[in-house]
Parts: C-alpha cells; sequence; structure tokens
C-alpha cells in the first residue's frame, strides 16, 4: 500500500510539473503618444520596440494601434511573486521610459489552451508627439535586430526585493542602441563600400538553373529522364519530345511569389519537334547597409531577379535513341545600395540604387535512350559555352568579383513498373555533384497522377498531385530562396504551394 502511495505521489507530482512547464508568461499592453504634439489627444504609437528585460530575444514591436504582445517563452512559475522590467525604444531620446510589472497568478487571463498565461501591462503614454516617437521603419528594423540580440537574464538570479532586473549593463547598452536607432540626422549619404563586402547573405544568388531541375519543380527525380510528366522537358531534356505520346503541349507551373515556369512544344513531323519557355526566380532580403556620416546601419532592401528563356528543338534518331539541344539566354539582375536621402519625413526616406544586369547566351545538348522497354536514361549537358552569374552583391569599388560558373551535367534514369514510374536525377557542376534526387509517381485512376520526390543534399522535397489539366504540388526548398519583403502569414505556407495548368493535345 505505501508503494502504491508513493507511486501515486510521484505520478502526480511529474504531472504538476508537466502542467507547470507549459504555463507560460505572456505580456501585452499599449504604448500612446500625443497626436501633433497634442497632450489633450492621443494615439497608438507604432514601431516602439517593447523589450523585456530579463530576456531580450523575446521582445516585440508595436503595431499601427500600438498594442503588443510578447511571448516570454519562460514557465509562469519562476516568475510568479516578482517584479519585471519592461523597457520602451522609440525615436525620442528623453522619452527612452521602463516600467515594472508585478507578477501574480490572480491577474492572469489564460490562452484557450491554458499554455500562455498573460499580463497586462498599464498603458505607457510617451511624453512627445507621435511623429517625435515613432521609430521609422527602416531604424526600427535594425534596432530591433539588434535589441535582440542582447543577453539574457536568468531568473534565479534575483535582487534582494524579488525584482528581475536586466543583465549586467543593459540599460547602457539599451540608451546606446535607442541613440542609434533615431535617425535624426538629415541629408544624402553614400553607402560605406569599405563596410558592405563581408555581409551575410541570404539570396542565393546564380544559383537558380542548378535548383530550377533538383529543388524548385514538382517533378523531383524525373527531370533529366522524364517520362509521364513532361511539363518541363523543354528546359532540362528537350530530346525526350521526339518520343512524346502527344504531338503538343502547354505548361504552367508557379507559386505566385517568386517561381514561375512557362512551357509548351508542338511536333514539326514524325522527327522533329520544338519547345520554348521560360524560367523566372525572384529573392528578396533585407541586408543592415551602413552609410558614411550616419551613424546607424539601416536595413536595405536587396532584389534579385533570375530568368531565363529557352529553345529547344528535338530530333528523333531511332526509336531507342533521340537528341535536342536547347538554345537560351540567361539573365541576371539585382540591386545595390548607393545612397539614401534622410528627410524629418519617414516617407521621404529615399534609396537611390545601383542596377547590376548581367545577360548571357548559351546552349544545352541532350539525350535519351531506351535501355530496355521499362528503363530508359537521359543525358544533358548544360551551358556548354561557359556561362558565369554573380555569386553575391558587391561593392562597386570591388576588385575581384566571384562568380558562379554553369556548365554543368544532368543525369537521369527513369524505371517504369505498371502503375508506378521511379526516377533519379543528379546534377554535377564543374566543382562537384549539387544534388541527388529520387521521385516516385503512381497513377491511382484514369486522367490522374500522383508524385513525390526528395533532394538529398538540400533536403527538400515535393508532393503534388494532377487531374486532368490541373496541378496542385507542394514544393519545400528548405530555405532556399529568401523572400523577406511579403512574408506570407505563415512560415509553413509561404511560397510553398505551388499551381499549375497541363495541356496535353
Amino acid at each position: 500500500m505505501k508503494k502504491l502511495f508513493c507511486f501515486t505521489g510521484w505520478l502526480f507530482f511529474l504531472l504538476h510539473s508537466s502542467v507547470y512547464s507549459q504555463e507560460t508568461l505572456a505580456l501585452k499592453g499599449t504604448v500612446k503618444c500625443y497626436i501633433s504634439d497634442d497632450e489633450r489627444s492621443t494615439k497608438g504609437a507604432q514601431n516602439v520596440i517593447v523589450v523585456p528585460g530579463f530576456i531580450p530575444k523575446k521582445s516585440g514591436m508595436t503595431g499601427a494601434q500600438g498594442y503588443y504582445e510578447l511571448n516570454t517563452s519562460t514557465a509562469f512559475k519562476l516568475l510568479e511573486d516578482k517584479y519585471v522590467y519592461i523597457y520602451y525604444v522609440s525615436a525620442c531620446k528623453e522619452c527612452l521610459s521602463q516600467t515594472s510589472v508585478f507578477v501574480s497568478s490572480d491577474q492572469v487571463r489564460k490562452n484557450r489552451a491554458g499554455t500562455l498565461w498573460y499580463i497586462t501591462v498599464p498603458t505607457v503614454k510617451m511624453n512627445a508627439g507621435c511623429k517625435k516617437t515613432e521609430l521609422q521603419p527602416r531604424a526600427s528594423d535594425s534596432a530591433f535586430n539588434k535589441v535582440t540580440s542582447l543577453p539574457a537574464k536568468s531568473v534565479d538570479e534575483v535582487s534582494s526585493l524579488n525584482v528581475v532586473t536586466a543583465a549586467p549593463g543593459f540599460l547602457n547598452l539599451l540608451t546606446k542602441l535607442a541613440t542609434a536607432a533615431i535617425v535624426s540626422n538629415s541629408g544624402t549619404f553614400f553607402v560605406d563600400d569599405s563596410a558592405a563586402i563581408n555581409q551575410v547573405k541570404k539570396n542565393n544568388y546564380g544559383n537558380f538553373l542548378f535548383a530550377s531541375p533538383m529543388i524548385l519543380t514538382a517533378n523531383t527525380g524525373f527531370n533529366f529522364s522524364p517520362y509521364r510528366d513532361n511539363s518541363e522537358s523543354v528546359f532540362w531534356n528537350p530530346s525526350v519530345l521526339a518520343n512524346s505520346y502527344h504531338s503538343s503541349g502547354i505548361y504552367l507551373f508557379t507559386n505566385l511569389k517568386n517561381n514561375f515556369k512557362l512551357s509548351g512544344y508542338t511536333r514539326i513531323n514524325d522527327n522533329i519537334t520544338i519547345g520554348a519557355g521560360g524560367i523566372y526566380t525572384k529573392q528578396e532580403e533585407f541586408r543592415e547597409t551602413k552609410f558614411k556620416f550616419l551613424g546607424p546601419t539601416i536595413s536595405h532592401l536587396r532584389k534579385l531577379k533570375e530568368y531565363a528563356f529557352f529553345l529547344s528543338p528535338s530530333f528523333k534518331l531511332s526509336k531507342k535513341l533521340t537528341t535536342g539541344f536547347a538554345l537560351k539566354s540567361i539573365w541576371q539582375s539585382f540591386n545595390l545600395p548607393n545612397k539614401v536621402v534622410i528627410t524629418q519625413s519617414p516617407d521621404r526616406n529615399d534609396f537611390t540604387d545601383s542596377m547590376v544586369k548581367r545577360q548571357r547566351f548559351d546552349a544545352d545538348v541532350s539525350f535519351s535512350y531506351a535501355i530496355t522497354p521499362a528503363l530508359r536514361a537521359g543525358v544533358n549537358v548544360m551551358n556548354i559555352l561557359g556561362s558565369e552569374l554573380y555569386t553575391d552583391a558587391f561593392v562597386l569599388t570591388q576588385a575581384n568579383v566571384t562568380v558562379r560558373k554553369l556548365r554543368s551535367l544532368g543525369l537521369g534514369l527513369c524505371y517504369r513498373w505498371k502503375q508506378f514510374n521511379f526516377g533519379a536525377d543528379a546534377l554535377l557542376t564543374e566543382d562537384d555533384l549539387y544534388d541527388l534526387s529520387v521521385g516516385v509517381n503512381y497513377v491511382p485512376f484514369n486522367n490522374a497522377l500522383l508524385s513525390a520526390g526528395f533532394a538529398f543534399k538540400q533536403k527538400s522535397y515535393s508532393a503534388s498531385f494532377k487531374w486532368k489539366q490541373f496541378k496542385i504540388s507542394w514544393v519545400d526548398d528548405n530555405g532556399l530562396m529568401a523572400s523577406e519583403k511579403r512574408p506570407g502569414k505563415s512560415k509553413f505556407l509561404n511560397g510553398k504551394i505551388h499551381s499549375g495548368v497541363v495541356f496535353d493535345f
């Protein structure tokens, strides 16, 4: 009986601890400022950074109504019956303020799941007009990134008054940061080239012709030796079109965001087929950029566009062997910061950028061979003229600019077994193996096709369903393509859903 009581008590303790471990503290509140310096009327102050002193990485920013919510991801029990300090960073240096909140279970409001325990922070009024309080968007982005990198404070190290203070030196850092975040200078500032060379990049420059057949596709594992799905054959192995069951086809594949493919082909006679198409990709990232004689760095939007147009004839040499080639025009375009004009009005802070454009002509040669009735191999020697694209943005005074060589070799195998097709693609560049992908597709019933594939080095995958002329696909590139200007509300769905149309005649 004693053992039963001990076991029951132990189990209750574990369950009780588990419940507490899931209850985290969330803070919410509103920041207000004066309308046109009139103290009698206020409105919500946006772009004010709200910092929980004990864990700055969980900082937030006020929205259009001055409202904010901060999920501290800290167990409520660790902070119960303690004071915590919250700091506010705005464009008003003299308004830099702080407030304290007493964490008590009788003051909380729980979400439906019971995992977040909300404490409402009293409304904070900044003693300045909104124009002098609200950070400019570019400055707020820069300051926010720096705030979230500040050190955290262990909640176990509390003062004798049971107050959770910030980490040592935090206020000094915060004060300096607030001063740097206030872009009070006005005028024209030119980019500091010496500070721009070694910036960390997110955009993947010069990579789209490698990524498109292996990663940014719903035909994973079948692009260099396609059989059932010829929607991308114009790009990666036009030789197979000469043996296509259909005499013509038109195909569209896109996520309506940063990946577009349009292609088509038609048979001229029994031995000649001609196709054409285009690929377009777009990437966007914010980079911290330093300008001469301007204290803070400013978050600057970098845009990268890469695209290519193909003209792809194919020829039937025999029942088993076909060949084709592609003439292509390859384009790369991106912006480089040059200068920024800053005035007291946020709407008039404008960047002037330099544009870099690169265009090259090149060609591919492809072959397809039926080894057995069930097994077919494909080969595509791409960019045989040796075109190159830039591998990153650069500064105009930079002496050595790195480039990516596009010459590469695509190899594919397709094995057919009843309703199933199994495929494998390999892409080799001049330097190494770019990636290896495998795929499978299945015909569940007439006019339908289920497909799935995986690329091993990038660890990306795709899944697709085609019904008659319509296709819906999920393409997860595992973070290959940057898209920061207009990210989707859900990172899970952001740019991954692709749709398309398939017309075979």
